[in-house]
């Protein structure tokens, strides 16, 4: 048998702790997004339903209570115009380091 093809069970442990730790750091996001698409009383049922038909229901809500889009939007904008600032900084920086001649030679 050949290196490739042998069945190496550190291998198998290995794949198996690995999707036992992305199902423990993904589970809890995805009952997140499943439960925003129930409605009040579904989301907090004993026992929880896995079947149901979803609904918008709550992002009216919050919409109306509040307005969301309004702070989503002041978010977006700060991000991008943050993102930018950084890059019209850094580009130049990147640049000298990457294409000038240093009289002192690189330490890193």
């Amino acid at each position: 048998m050949s290196q490739s093809t042998r069945f190496i069970p550190a291998l198998l442990l290995r794949s198996a702790v690995a999707w036992g730790i992305t199902l423990l750091l993904f589970f809890p996001l995805g009952w997140l997004m499943l439960t925003s698409f129930k409605t009040e009383l579904q989301a907090i049922e004993v026992p929880p339903l896995l079947f149901f038909t979803p609904t918008l229901e709550n992002f009216h809500e919050v919409e109306a209570r509040s307005d969301y889009l309004l702070y989503a939007k002041n978010s977006v904008i700060t991000s991008v115009l943050s993102t930018l600032l950084g890059l019209v900084i850094v580009a130049p920086a990147a640049y000298s380091m990457a294409f000038l001649k240093r009289s002192a030679p690189a330490t890193f």
